[in-house]
């Protein structure tokens, strides 16, 4: 018996100390299950408040939070302890205008048992735009739960905003651009109202003067006094560089009278870089009509301001006489850029002649035979290839064809002592003198045979920069002269400065010089103030070290005067007319 109950007592020992080791090494186990569960809570919970947003519960059946992330703070500006467990919903954090709407959202999800994801607001300190993505689940006791993500996006949206409004606004005025002012007068047109187009006058000589710094300022300032002068229901944009446009509402005032109102208002000092600053403005301007359009509208305000600034007016109304001069016009236009380069744009040339009748040069004059109009006046193609800027490709024309035909009269045997050819304003820009020698140099023409004729009111333009160009090609051995002296400005404060080669006496005093006697017309005697004029200037030309160019000789009694007054050279249809190079060849040869 003691030896069984010793044996019992063994068994014992040896099943509770097996006992007792498993249990240690369960509760190891679910210690370490225990510190894992609590190290991955932790990290959750790490992850969830570093998260770029705010992690929540809510209850599906009462909207109230269980659970929200440490982000709330920063979301909402109020901490998560604050919000769970004070029967707070989420609900109450939406703005009031979107709730409405979430709600919808998040019932249409549940029944479609998809994955609910919404953009709406917040209430916070300030307007917060949140992306909200999340889904429904079944917790253990049986009740359901949104569980979801709120993304801060408020940043984002502001992006949208900005973009949105530079899609729809000037970048620096901060009117309507084109695109959006033109929408805008779709929808206001049918009701009738008034249209103006309207741009700064002289705005160029602020940016030149002042610099682009003034001008933008300028700009603002105009946008800001005309948005001002809006009555309810006006629109104003900024259409271009410094021009404008008003869509008013139909009243009974007279537009006339409204356009003036709007432009005296403008006339008004801006203070601009700390100093006063008066402009004006040229308008163009149409009434629109029950089945008109805003484009329409638009373009025919354009063209009354086109008109208004060719003619010198202040303003000017849309008429529809006025869009066939703009069809003609720019049908001549396309005709035009035909024409370079085709045969239909020559050459002819007038003798310059002195008083032996020995010839000293010709003058190159452009000429447009049109397949269909004829032959077209330089008076009416000039302006508009300056306007359009083909001024440069028919400069180019006329001085490369003028020195290849000096060449084919060297080759023929007649010796032409200078060729002149005009230069328009435009193309007296920095760098012309380079152009001029590349076109001698692959002629193989000397400079000396070449002059350029430009006049005062050119140079008057851009002083500065014309005379560092005209200084530049006599450098470079070319002639200048200045032509259609006297009928500018004929300062002789500039006059010695210049520097100048020739100076070529006005027709206007040279037709002046002769006087119609009798009421036939039919005997022409001197004009003795008239020639006493032109004897001045003659006199001073010489005193100035100029050879002297009489245009627009036409009679006798001129020719004869102009030589006793020591003219040097004669141009006028007494003395030979504009003519063909093979006429040139012909009369002056020597053969000839």
């Amino acid at each position: 018996g003691m030896l069984l109950g010793g044996i019992f007592l063994v068994v014992l020992v040896v099943v509770v100390a097996r006992a007792e080791r498993k249990r240690a090494e369960r509760h190891d186990e679910l210690e370490g299950a225990l510190e894992s569960m609590t190290a991955r809570s932790r990290t959750l919970v790490t992850l969830m408040d570093n998260l770029p947003g705010v992690v929540y519960r809510i209850e599906v059946n009462t909207g109230v939070l269980t659970f929200i992330s440490n982000g709330s703070a920063e979301l909402f500006g109020r901490s998560a302890e604050s919000l769970v467990g004070a029967g707070i919903t989420l609900t109450e954090l939406i703005h009031q205008e979107d709730r409405q709407s979430v709600s919808a959202a998040r019932h249409w999800a549940m029944c479609a048992q998809m994955r609910h994801e919404q953009v709406f607001r917040i209430i916070a300190d300030h307007e917060r735009w949140v992306l909200d993505r999340s889904v429904m689940i079944e917790g253990e006791d049986g009740v359901r739960y949104w569980e979801g993500l709120l993304l801060d996006i408020s940043a984002h949206k502001e992006s949208e905003r900005q973009l949105d409004f530079l899609a729809r606004h000037d970048a620096l005025t901060g009117l309507y651009n084109r695109k959006a002012f033109m929408a805008a007068a779709d929808e206001r047109v049918a009701a009738g109202g008034l249209m103006i187009y309207a741009d700064i006058d002289r705005f160029s000589t602020v940016n030149d003067g002042l610099g682009h710094e003034a001008g933008d300022q300028l700009l603002v300032a105009v946008g800001e006094r005309l948005r001002r002068l809006l009555p309810p229901g006006g629109l104003v944009a900024r259409l271009g560089a410094d021009e404008f446009g008003l869509y008013l509402p139909h009243g009974n005032d007279d537009p006339a009278q409204v356009v003036e109102e709007i432009q005296q208002k403008v006339e008004r000092p801006f203070t601009i870089l700390g100093r006063p600053l008066i402009v004006s403005l040229t308008a163009g301007y149409v009434l629109s009509e029950t089945n008109g359009d805003a484009q329409a509208l638009m373009l025919n305000a354009d063209v009354a301001l086109y008109h208004a600034k060719s003619r010198g007016d202040h303003a000017l109304r849309w008429e529809s006489s006025l869009d066939k001069h703009v069809a003609s016009r720019m049908t001549l236009e396309q005709d035009l850029r035909q024409a370079i380069g085709s045969e239909q744009l020559y050459l002819h040339y007038q003798p310059q002649l002195d008083s032996h009748g020995e010839l000293q040069g010709v003058e190159a004059l452009l000429r447009w035979q049109h397949p269909e109009l004829g032959m077209i006046s330089p008076a009416q193609f000039i302006p508009l290839a300056e306007e359009t800027g083909l001024i440069f490709r028919l400069g180019r024309f006329v001085l490369e064809e003028a020195c290849a035909q000096m060449v084919r009269w060297q080759d023929a045997g007649l010796h032409m002592p200078r060729m002149a050819v005009n230069l328009s304003a435009r193309q007296l820009t920095s760098g012309y003198e380079n152009e001029v020698f590349g076109v001698l140099e692959s002629q193989k023409l000397s400079p000396t045979r070449l002059e350029v004729e430009v006049t005062e009111t050119l140079l008057i333009q851009d002083m500065e920069g014309g005379l560092a160009v005209l200084g530049a090609l006599r450098e470079l051995g070319v002639r200048v002269a200045l032509d259609d002296f006297g009928q500018g400005y004929s300062s002789l404060s500039y006059l010695s400065s210049l520097p100048l080669d020739v100076l070529k006496v006005d027709r206007s005093f040279v037709m002046k010089m002769d006087a119609v006697a009798g009421s036939d017309g039919g005997i022409r005697c001197p004009n003795q103030q008239a020639i006493q004029l032109v004897g001045a200037v003659i006199s001073l030309g010489h005193s100035l070290g100029h050879e002297i160019v009489a245009e627009g000789v036409e009679t006798d009694v001129q020719f004869e005067e102009l030589k006793r007054l020591g003219c040097d050279t004669y141009q006028g249809y007494l003395l030979a007319r504009p003519m063909s190079a093979e006429a040139i060849l012909e009369r002056f040869s020597v053969n000839a």
